[in-house]
């Protein structure tokens, strides 16, 4: 949740601004039926476990283990590594920390094993994300440290952009205002080479959070409102109402209650639809 005071990791698995409609849940279920035993119904077990992550994200684990019983079948290691990833993020997103660890650690030393660095570098990234929603920061950072080199000589960009957001977001939690900046400065910049800006907006909201708890509620709300003319752009609802509510806040503390009032509004209306 993007939000004062909260983490805000940035995820390197595959990941979408809001769910797919249910009609190209229920195409997934259909070609499930007719698939044969390949990698292609492998493939279809992971989008629909990955779909459902956030409806029901046990439903995931099942087809995820699903997934991963395919692959083994099929000694199909690539996607054995895959699967393996996708469950340890089914665990995650349950807050079931070891659960994840576990399955991504495995997923991790298959990666190896094939000398997949992009694998490598997503599992690294994963695991480091779990150990900072722990609240262990040394480790977090070893292993988003790992995770940048590999997506450097990579030259995945977008990699190294997430992991030094997220490396930004634990020295916040330090309260290593400097140090946290200089990151998530880092990372802003590379998302803007890349126009990406789903990540743009991540990285202003986290940016302006900082600011915020320096207490330099000017530059914290200038970040605030950058993040949410991006997520308007977007059509992202859902980072409107954690951008509104970001909003709302600050004039709260500011004793303006009208304005902390129409923010909290109309993130509540959002909510509702």
């Amino acid at each position: 949740m993007r939000a004062i005071g909260y983490i805000c990791f940035f995820l390197l698995l595959p990941a979408a601004w809001a769910q797919k409609p249910a009609s190209q849940r229920d195409s997934l279920l259909s070609l499930l039926k007719t698939d044969k035993e390949d990698t292609n119904k492998v493939k279809h077990l992971y989008a629909l476990g990955w779909e459902l992550k956030y409806i029901s994200p046990d439903t995931s684990i099942i087809t995820g283990i699903q997934s991963l019983k395919l692959a083994e079948k099929l000694d199909w290691q690539k996607g054995i590594a895959k699967a393996l990833g996708h469950i340890g993020a089914y665990y995650y997103i349950k807050s079931d920390y070891p659960n994840a660890i576990d399955y991504y650690s495995k997923g991790l030393k298959i990666d190896e094993s094939l000398g997949n660095k992009a694998g490598i570098a997503t599992a690294l990234g994963s695991i480091g994300i779990v150990y900072a929603e722990q609240s262990d920061y040394p480790r977090a950072l070893e292993y988003y440290f790992k995770a940048m080199k590999m997506d450097e000589e990579l030259g995945n960009k977008f990699g190294i952009a997430s992991h030094l957001g997220n490396i930004g977001l634990v020295y916040k939690e330090q309260a290593d205002y400097p140090k946290a900046l200089e990151y998530l400065l880092k990372g802003l910049k590379l998302a803007e080479d890349l126009k990406d800006k789903p990540l743009q907006a991540n990285a202003l909201s986290n940016i302006g959070s900082v600011y915020y708890l320096q207490k330099d509620t000017p530059k914290g709300m200038d970040y605030f409102f950058k993040t949410l003319k991006i997520d308007e752009e977007l059509g992202n609802k859902y980072g409107v109402a954690s951008d509104l509510g970001n909003i709302g806040s600050v004039y709260k503390d500011q004793l303006d209650y009208p304005r902390a009032l129409d923010c909290y509004i109309k993130t509540l209306k959002i909510a509702e639809e």
